[in-house]
């Protein structure tokens, strides 16, 4: 039976609250703009997800939101765990060993530069990157498909897209 895997990173953040520590920043508007973005091409394209696991920090928290709502979850099908927050490599394994029992398919949310890491050490294959060289942008999301325990993780899943909200204007704008 095959595993479907959801990575997203979370929205653009605002860098002008003076004071706050990291985990409290929010998204800034285009961040809040992209991340609805996201959640409307998430639910359009039936990538809803049947749980989640989220960063708790704010801007996190603001980019799964509009996934929720639009895809219709409830509250309690998001987890949000502090071990997300600015996970490493390690880390983030470790945390999809514990969640293979979950409902598939699976969203984790959270940060940089772990999701790029997890992203390139899951794939099957290099990931495509930016023009400038980067993977996992602010609200990119990455689909994997697995077919064996997520525990038995030195087997590659298989990439199936990679989808950064430049992508999602460009397709918004030649639909028109």
């Amino acid at each position: 039976m095959n595993k479907l895997l959801y990575i997203l990173r979370h929205a653009k953040s605002d860098w002008d609250h003076a004071g706050l520590v990291d985990n409290q920043r929010p998204l800034n508007e285009r961040g809040r703009q992209d991340a609805v973005r996201m959640g409307r091409w998430i639910k359009d394209n039936g990538f809803c997800p049947a749980s989640i696991y989220c960063s708790p920090a704010t801007r996190a928290v603001e980019t799964v939101q509009p996934v929720i709502n639009m895809c219709g979850l409830s509250e309690s099908s998001v987890e949000y765990s502090s071990e997300l927050y600015l996970a490493s490599l390690e880390k983030l394994l470790q945390i999809l060993v514990d969640i293979e029992s979950s409902p598939s398919p699976v969203m984790l949310v959270g940060h940089n530069p772990g999701l790029d890491d997890l992203v390139t050490y899951l794939s099957d294959r290099a990931p495509p990157l930016t023009e400038n060289g980067k993977l996992m942008t602010t609200t990119c999301l990455a689909q994997f498909s697995m077919t064996q325990k997520w525990d038995s993780l030195l087997n590659k899943a298989k990439l199936k897209s990679i989808k950064r909200t430049k992508d999602l204007n460009t397709l918004h704008k030649t639909e028109k």
